[in-house]
């Protein structure tokens, strides 16, 4: 069980849930790879050419590791009381908020963010307390949760069914979380909420999904 599961309190369900985007193991690999590379420059005319490509070699192995260690520790969570941010392995950052105590929640994604699904959030709670996370997978769809169950009262007290509490172990996690959601939007639609199921499907189909296309075009023919 992670940390979003041993912080449940009673009666409290998790509503979705995501984590840091694969990307980030991608760019904390660049970011030192260009730092040994110039390191390596310096080298050559003390150690040779190959030497220093080896040591650079080396050394990239080695930063691919705080880049997985900060995806593969990650958890967001949304429940129907709070929000629930961690990361970290060594050293735990965490944040739980409850939703009353949100005061803005923004999602920025760059042109790379849209294609592979991350975005920047920023996350504003009372008192002025700001938080960001770069590089959240479905970003997006995580600040549209939170901001429906934070402002929709009736929503707030009679949260959907839970989603699975394990994180995706297919090969594709993508498509086990727009799994979630799909149901999810099932859910909406069958109790009368067709325009919020209407709006998670139109996100997954903007990302791809095809079943969530399928839905649309069914909902919009009949």
């Amino acid at each position: 069980m992670g940390y979003i599961e041993n912080n449940l309190v009673k009666g409290e369900e998790i509503i979705f849930r995501t984590r840091y985007h694969w990307f980030v193991i991608f760019s904390f690999a660049l970011r030192s790879l260009i730092v040994f590379g110039f390191l390596a420059l310096l080298m050559v005319p003390s150690t040779g050419s190959s030497a220093s490509l080896t040591c650079v070699g080396f050394l990239s192995i080695f930063a691919i590791v705080p880049g997985y260690i900060k995806y593969s520790t990650s958890e967001f969570g949304l429940t129907n009381r709070r929000v629930l941010i961690k990361s970290g392995w060594l050293r735990h950052e965490t944040l739980e908020l409850n939703l009353g105590r949100i005061e803005s929640f923004q999602a920025r994604s760059t042109l790379l963010g849209r294609m592979l699904g991350f975005s920047d959030l920023t996350l504003t709670g009372s008192g002025g307390t700001r938080l960001i996370y770069r590089g959240v997978a479905h970003g997006d769809l995580f600040r549209k949760r939170v901001v429906e169950h934070s402002t929709d009262e009736g929503q707030y007290r009679q949260a959907p069914a839970p989603v699975s509490r394990d994180f995706p172990t297919s090969g594709d996690p993508f498509e086990d979380i727009a799994d979630q959601q799909f149901n999810y939007a099932q859910q909406l639609y069958r109790s009368g909420k067709v325009e919020q199921a209407i709006g998670v499907l139109e996100v997954l189909s903007a990302q791809g999904y095809e079943r969530a296309q399928r839905a649309l075009d069914k909902i919009k023919s009949s």
